[in-house]
């Protein structure tokens, strides 16, 4: 019983010695980096490095809500760069003309102008990447022109546009979770066999009086090197072919009405067709279910036909949504789609046929689709008014 007592009494003591944090520094003395942005210069061998720092008052929640981005007296955030050989020598030169200390626990977002994702990414993300206080799942994207304006970009919504930015990208994600990466998934893309990575463009819109920021399409990389663009239509069609799109709509318009319909969930598979090592044929099976959210027009024509016209155009949307994806990339010589990754997986003694001419196999690669689609609901009514049948 005194042994339980003595026992009890030892555990209560280190809970009190332990409490606290082991490396805690005060708010004080510590600048929170909340945004990175990183473009070429002038100099070819030189870069810029922005940082976004949040003010202490808008970490707390204070400051009168002011909006983020700018560096202005009442601005929740400022602003830091320097330019530099490489990230290193740039992140010392800002610690040591700084009277507080970087601290990047904090980083929501990482920016890479597009003139420099052309000259090439991948020295960068290796800093970013081996540094101790660098967090390898922050987001990443590519700046229609330069990152730093990205960050600079008052935000209607948001104190701090960084926060804005990671958030618009966790949003698109929900559509598929190939419209956002990080730094850690772009980096072990690169580090498959032929696959090329992508990343999320960023752009600024200029509307009337305002500014706003807008995630649209998707950077295409082979190796560390940004070499093309997918449009938006494009980057739903890399969606579909990898079976991965949910939570967005596909408008299918014809003479007779248009439509709004639902995806709720797609899956895709790959059966490649080798033809003795010289050739290689691909068909790709989609499947994709929706509900219908909105009809305009369709008067005086039958539920049944109604749904098979809708079947039918969403079958020939997706085909055409999928085809300029792929075709685009094949011009370009970028297996975004892994297709050579799959085949080594699934079919080592063909790769090895395969790899050394893969440069030469992907472009001429015949893809086929064979797309089901399926409309799982039509809503709460089953006809509108101006459609024939029987109400239900």
């Amino acid at each position: 019983m005194k042994l339980s007592r003595l026992l009890l009494c030892i555990i209560i003591i280190m809970v009190f010695l332990c409490t606290g944090c082991y490396d805690i520094r005060e708010l004080e003395s510590i600048a929170i980096v909340t945004g990175i942005a990183v473009d070429s210069t002038q100099h070819p061998n030189m870069i810029k490095f922005s940082v976004q720092i949040a003010k202490a008052e808008a970490i707390a929640g204070k400051g009168g809500g002011e909006k983020g981005g700018g560096s202005g007296q009442n601005s929740p955030v400022m602003m830091m760069d320097a330019t530099a050989y490489d990230l290193e020598d740039a992140l010392h030169s800002l610690r040591h003309d700084n009277s507080r200390e970087l601290f990047l626990h904090h980083n929501q977002v990482v920016i890479f102008g597009k003139a420099l994702a052309k000259q090439g990414i991948g020295s960068y993300l290796d800093a970013l990447l081996r540094g101790h206080e660098s967090r390898l799942e922050v987001p990443f994207v590519v700046a229609d022109g330069d990152a730093k304006e990205i960050l600079e970009t008052e935000l209607e919504l948001e104190k701090i546009s960084a926060v804005g930015i990671q958030r618009m990208i966790r949003h698109k994600a929900e559509i598929s979770k190939l419209f956002g990466t990080n730094m850690l998934l772009f980096a072990a893309k690169m580090m498959e066999n032929t696959a090329s990575s992508v990343a999320p463009i960023i752009k600024v819109m200029d509307e009337e009086k305002t500014k706003r920021l807008s995630l649209t399409g998707l950077a295409v990389f082979k190796d560390d090197k940004m070499v093309g663009e997918l449009n938006e239509p494009q980057s739903r069609g890399f969606a579909w072919l990898m079976g991965k799109i949910k939570a967005s709509t596909i408008t299918i318009d014809t003479k007779k009405g248009k439509a709004e319909l639902e995806i709720i969930s797609s899956s895709s598979k790959i059966k490649p067709n080798f033809n003795d090592g010289q050739k290689l044929d691909i068909k790709a099976e989609i499947e994709g279910f929706f509900d219908i959210t909105e009809l305009r027009g369709y008067e005086n024509i039958e539920m049944e036909e109604l749904l098979d016209l809708l079947v039918r155009m969403t079958k020939q949307e997706i085909q055409k949504l999928i085809m300029s994806c792929f075709k685009t990339c094949q011009n370009l010589n970028t297996d975004i789609f892994s297709f050579g990754e799959y085949i080594r997986r699934h079919h080592p003694n063909q790769w090895e046929k395969l790899r050394p001419r893969w440069d030469d196999i992907f472009p001429a690669i015949n893809l086929s689709l064979e797309i089901d689609v399926t409309i799982e609901d039509t809503g709460k009514i089953s006809l509108p008014p101006n459609l024939k049948g029987e109400k239900a």
